[in-house]
């Protein structure tokens, strides 16, 4: 039963205090205690519910990130910076699923839910004052430190110390003959045990238990959920899609369950024959969820946007990377200045999405150096690691690249010794002698790097000048290649030849950065001195003319292979070595023709001007 004693008497003095807008801990608690007293299950599942959302949201806020108005994401927000111990965080899920059934009218709550509930609570206030390493760090929540709460059913109390317990063995719970399992006491109960299971791979075992436990709680959501996983687990997708889709239809917004579907519509994709129609499947059900979740799930969007390069939109996958990377770096930013260090690396699956996002968006030097590091970190976590490395290796074909996973994750990433130098370039697609450029491209380089160890060529890597300048970069002077493309990489292929093709593709796999300047991205700046208009930048021409411009904004310098002769197109070499002039560009011309003088042009002092 529980104590008499009003629970505010109780209360450690930080906690009695503890009080947030039109909100007061000790209020609730009291209440919390009413209402048990009465045995009213749906209001004492009520107010615990709401101590997990006020304090959750209240512990994100800590962490220096907004928090969400879903208790979900404010918790997914904790995990991924490894916040909340795993047990901790069972409950706290346990915790909000009873509070989604009270609100959603999802099944009957039973008196052991109450008591769960409570109970659940308990250990979350306990977490947020005693154990969050950004919070008060107090010894105790309650004066003499004795729990606050107590459950009507001993054995529930006693059940949650024994799963908290480091040596807690979840399949000796199935071997109890005798009365009701302990179990079966409450939903929430057999769904943590059921999980736990399943993450030690003892299927099976998980299997006998959901069993049972659907049986007894026919309708709770989380039971229904772990059942499509382990139909999953065990390679069952046809069963596992009959389990999810009652599951689907019922709790369509739900982001949990959203995800597992989409991951078993993905699974028969990678597993039966590639049919797109499951592709699409998964895609709509990850980016619905995503939106859903207001862009605050990064394994939803992670997703959402690799299964939208599968389906070849590359330019739709590099904007959801592209939030999901900005989502968990603006989170590492808030919560190392909140704890005063970095704290991504605590989180493996948050440090593989990044390096998955960064990949996505073709970052590929970022990527190598995240992935080596996570591996590194988790040597041990041999499952996890795989399930990171196959879904990186799904990708590099649809991103263009012909390289392995072990090209990808065993490659050497040393860091830069110092700011590199930028060198663009431009120049003519048809060259008579490339021998004899060659090495006035070696005396260029040897003028423009002047000592500088550090050196980066932006080039869209076109046939002529672009590839044979970043092939004389790279060998003679180990510079790093970022690809500028003006079309995505298999419409980009159709303006090769067969010999092209191949060299092409070659430096491509090379490059440490693949970028895609679209129409949006060509600077205020080229439009002003160049007449260039954003509404007339959607033919191929003009897509040639836009990655001139963002080779020539986001360079130190700019070599040009060119005959001198005014352009000849649109994006032509004329057009952008002018535009380089124009913004002060230091240009190294190299005529394309006999004796193949190569000329200096110098910036004027009122023209030097910073890369964009």
């Amino acid at each position: 039963m529980t104590s008499q004693a009003p629970i505010a008497d109780r209360l450690a003095p930080q906690v009695a205090a503890y009080q947030s807008e039109g909100y007061a801990l000790a209020t609730d608690l009291a209440h919390l205690q009413g209402v048990r007293a009465i045995g009213a299950t749906e209001a004492t599942i009520f107010y615990s519910a709401r101590i997990l959302e006020v304090l959750s949201s209240a512990a994100v806020q800590l962490a220096g990130i907004t928090p969400s108005a879903s208790p979900f994401a404010n918790l997914e927000t904790l995990v991924q910076f490894n916040l909340v111990p795993p047990t901790t965080l069972y409950w706290a899920n346990g915790l909000r699923r009873l509070g989604n059934d009270v609100r959603h009218i999802l099944r009957r709550p039973e008196p052991a839910d109450a008591d769960l509930a409570a109970l659940f609570a308990e250990r979350w206030i306990e977490w947020f004052f005693c154990h969050f390493r950004l919070g008060l760090k107090l010894p105790a929540i309650s004066r003499d430190s004795s729990p606050l709460l107590a459950a009507t059913d001993p054995r529930l109390a006693s059940l949650l110390r024994a799963i908290d317990a480091e040596d807690f063995d979840p399949s000796a719970c199935l071997a109890q003959s005798q009365g009701e399992p302990p179990y079966l006491i409450a939903a929430a109960i057999a769904a943590v045990i059921a999980d736990l299971l399943l993450n030690r791979g003892e299927t099976d075992q998980a299997f006998i238990l959901l069993e049972r436990a659907t049986a007894r709680f026919p309708q709770d959501l989380r039971l229904q959920q772990l059942t499509v996983l382990a139909w999953k687990r065990r390679g069952d997708l046809k069963k596992a899609v009959e389990a999810a889709a009652p599951l689907q239809a019922r709790s369509r917004d739900d982001e949990e369950t959203a995800g597992i579907v989409a991951g078993v519509f993905k699974q028969i994709y990678l597993d039966g024959g590639r049919d797109s129609e499951w592709l699409l499947k998964s895609r709509r059900t990850y980016l619905a969820a995503w939106e859903a979740s207001k862009s605050s799930s990064a394994y939803l969007g992670v997703n959402a946007a690799a299964t939208a390069l599968w389906l070849g939109k590359s330019a739709d996958s590099r904007r959801l990377a592209g939030a999901v990377r900005q989502l968990l770096l603006g989170r590492v930013a808030a919560i190392a200045k909140a704890a005063d260090k970095e704290m991504l690396a605590d989180s493996y699956w948050d440090e593989v999405t990044l390096a998955e996002a960064e990949l996505l968006l073709g970052d590929l030097s970022a990527a190598k150096a995240r992935y080596q590091a996570a591996f590194a970190r988790r040597a041990n976590f041999k499952g996890n690691i795989k399930v990171a490395t196959d879904q990186a290796q799904r990708h590099l074909l649809p991103l263009g690249l012909t390289i392995s996973g072990k090209d990808l994750f065993n490659s050497v990433v040393p860091p830069p010794s110092e700011p590199p130098l930028v060198i663009g370039v431009t120049g003519h697609r048809k060259l008579a002698n490339e021998s004899a450029l060659r090495e006035k491209i070696s005396e260029a380089m040897e003028k423009l790097s002047a000592g500088k160890k550090s050196l980066v060529i932006l080039s869209a890597i076109a046939a002529g000048a672009d590839s044979l300048v970043a092939e004389v970069a790279m060998r003679e002077k180990q510079a790093r290649l970022h690809a500028v493309l003006p079309l995505e990489v298999d419409d980009y292929r159709r303006d090769f030849s067969a010999a092209e093709l191949s060299r092409f593709q070659a430096l491509l796999n090379q490059s440490d950065t693949i970028t895609f300047p679209a129409a949006p991205e060509i600077s205020q700046r080229a439009k002003s001195l160049t007449g260039a208009a954003a509404a007339a930048l959607d033919d191929r021409q003009a897509a040639y003319e836009r990655t001139g411009f963002y080779v020539a904004d986001h360079c130190d310098a700019l070599i040009a292979i060119w005959d001198g002769q005014p352009a000849r197109g649109r994006g032509g070499t004329a057009e952008i070595v002018d535009y380089a002039r124009k913004i002060g560009r230091k240009i190294t011309w190299i005529a394309s023709q006999v004796p193949y003088a190569l000329t200096v042009e110098e910036p004027a002092p009122s023209r030097r001007d910073k890369p964009v």
